[in-house]
């Protein structure tokens, strides 16, 4: 197993507070303190935080200091559209082909988080509940054997990541195993379109979220505006049959642009390559992935 750099783990170590939220938008970070903490020099610190200014994650103002960043919304909802874009496509992979095995493992997550969210003294229940969540998401993409590029946009995702947080502190947290439910009712038995809508209703309770978060703490975010995932948007400029879904299109390269370029040397791109490399898959057609699908959903 390769060794971390100093660089890369006060990278990790600072981004994973950020994420959780123990490190709030607005906080401020100093360098020097946060070097003697991690044990490293100032130099590997100052890189990380550059690092995590590109990604999004700090601000750094001249002649002030490094403050955490706010959840930016515009970003939050190109997060979203990539994710939506490229879990439909797997589930649809994977749409009638469930082994009994496979569908009770599904399942069994189902009734895992269900205890968790009726027992809320439960020790670490929020953390253990955020991963059980990622857990059946990331199901589909194991049985494709794509589990790489879940594991990708959980660790580049880092504004909807935040928001997760709040998530568990709200009324929509109530409704995520009726609807994890019905994302896997619609993988058994529904048509692609079913599932499709069963999954963007599920990845648009974000929204309130957003909603109760920004009256607790308007200061956490960005001014913005936050619209629902459309599963066929129409990039400018395309005629209406040109749709990301098919063909790919300048909504894509904004969130390439945007999001994965400043990335790229920090080798986090591979997400969205999968995603514009998905998009542009026949549905009718085979690929090398179908056969080790075929393995797995038998």
């Amino acid at each position: 197993m390769a060794v971390r750099s100093a660089r890369e783990a006060a990278y990790e170590t600072i981004r994973s507070r950020i994420i959780t939220m123990e490190l709030k938008p607005g906080d401020e970070l100093n360098d020097h303190e946060l070097a003697q903490e991690l044990g490293i020099s100032r130099t590997p610190m100052r890189e990380a935080l550059i690092m995590l200014n590109i990604a999004h994650m700090v601000t750094i103002k001249p002649q002030s200091g490094t403050y955490v960043a706010p959840i930016d919304l515009e970003l939050m909802e190109m997060e979203q559209f990539a994710r939506f874009t490229l879990e439909k496509e797997l589930l649809n992979r994977i749409r009638g082909r469930l082994t009994g095995e496979q569908e009770r493992a599904y399942r069994l997550l189902i009734e895992q988080y269900r205890v968790l969210e009726s027992h809320p003294e439960a020790e670490n229940r929020e953390t253990r509940m955020l991963d059980l969540d990622n857990a059946f998401h990331r199901r589909a993409f194991e049985l494709c054997g794509m589990e790489g590029h879940f594991d990708h946009m959980l660790s580049t995702f880092q504004h909807i990541e935040r928001l997760r947080k709040f998530s568990l502190q709200t009324d929509e947290n109530k409704s995520v195993c009726a609807a994890h439910t019905r994302i896997l009712e619609m993988v058994l038995h529904g048509t692609a379109d079913e599932l499709g809508e069963a999954l963007e209703s599920h990845l648009n309770r974000y929204k309130l979220s957003v909603e109760q978060a920004r009256q607790r703490h308007p200061e956490y975010f960005t001014e913005g505006t936050v619209r629902p995932v459309d599963r066929y948007p129409v990039a400018p400029g395309d005629e209406p049959d040109h749709r990301i879904a098919g063909d790919g299109g300048a909504a894509l390269g904004k969130l390439h642009q945007a999001v994965a370029q400043p990335l790229h040397d920090d080798a986090r791109v591979g997400v969205f390559i999968g995603a514009l490399q998905l998009a542009d898959v026949h549905r009718g057609g085979g690929t090398g992935d179908d056969n080790a699908l075929r393995r797995r959903a038998g």
